[in-house]
């Protein structure tokens, strides 16, 4: 049913500490090891909802099967081809004592020449099998620029629906092939389409406001693509056809936030499937982007 791309991925580090003092030991009795990157996430929290999902990716290095292994954890089919590149680190430190969450992301190596044409072949069978392609975060270096484009015209050929939640010149070269949904968060829509503008950084400014929904309806009108845009705690701006939409979430004092971006496509996606109403599909992402903000575990909704 769904097909979930991740050509950047992780093992997730996450660390649970009382404080975090500069200069010091910090010290941590509870921490969590997964697999992770956008991709992964989504696959992992559409199989916790019941839905039948494929996830390809790469890793590759001495850690590569402590990676199988870990997805041995996750009812979710992977195909995780050989990049002959170690596998990325990623480490969540969450500071209980001022309720904070900091990550740190380490720069992917460059993937060997033969990985992209094994992902290739995998994709071009398994999207055959399945009816929503889902593109989420960066590629690793040594993806062609066209990789994404070359996955949305043959997805687009054969009918299937698409959602893309990645940012930069990536979204802005696939836009003419008019996947159905964008989701990028808030600051990368801006920081993609006003690229100039510094003000979005630390807070809405209502004329960029303005500009974000001019290009969400411009977005809809050339292409006819529908656009989410997520923002935290604040509230998500959405098309549905030629008319700019609004909801709040419900406030919450959340746990771990890494991923809820990842839950909320996973959740949006799901219950299109089930309804294809794009208000409900909104709120039912809202929901599961909720549901993992609460939980310690890096995208998860149980």
């Amino acid at each position: 049913m769904f097909l979930s791309i991740c050509l950047n991925p992780v093992l997730q580090k996450t660390i649970v500490l009382n404080d975090i003092i500069n200069n010091q030991v910090n010290r941590s009795n509870e921490y969590y090891f997964d697999i992770a990157g956008k991709g992964i996430n989504v696959a992992r929290i559409l199989s916790q909802l019941k839905a039948n999902v494929s996830c390809i990716t790469q890793t590759g290095g001495n850690l590569r099967k402590t990676f199988n292994s870990l997805a041995k954890n996750d009812n979710f089919k992977l195909i995780n081809i050989d990049s002959k590149s170690s596998v990325r680190f990623c480490y969540t430190l969450i500071n209980k004592n001022d309720n904070s969450v900091s990550e740190i992301v380490e720069n992917g190596e460059k993937i060997d020449e033969s990985t992209e044409t094994s992902v290739l072949n995998n994709f071009n069978k398994l999207i055959l099998k399945n009816k929503y392609l889902i593109i989420s975060g960066t590629k690793a270096p040594g993806y062609k620029s066209n990789t994404y484009i070359n996955m949305i015209k043959i997805a687009k050929e054969n009918n299937k629906k698409i959602i893309l939640d990645f940012r930069g010149k990536d979204l802005i070269n696939c836009l003419k092939f008019k996947p159905d949904f964008i989701k990028p968060n808030y600051r990368e829509f801006c920081s993609t389409f006003f690229p100039n503008e510094k003000s979005f950084e630390n807070k809405i400014n209502k004329k960029i406001h303005l500009e974000v929904k001019k290009k969400m309806l411009e977005l809809f009108n050339k292409y006819n693509i529908n656009t989410i845009l997520t923002n935290g705690k604040e509230e998500i701006l959405y098309t549905s056809g030629n008319k700019i939409n609004i909801y709040k979430p419900k406030i919450i004092v959340p746990k771990n936030t890494i991923g809820s971006g990842d839950a909320f496509t996973a959740g949006f996606i799901y219950k299109f499937n089930e309804t294809q109403n794009i208000h409900k599909s909104i709120i039912f992402g809202s929901s599961c982007a909720k549901k993992n903000a609460l939980l310690i575990r890096p995208g998860t909704i149980k």
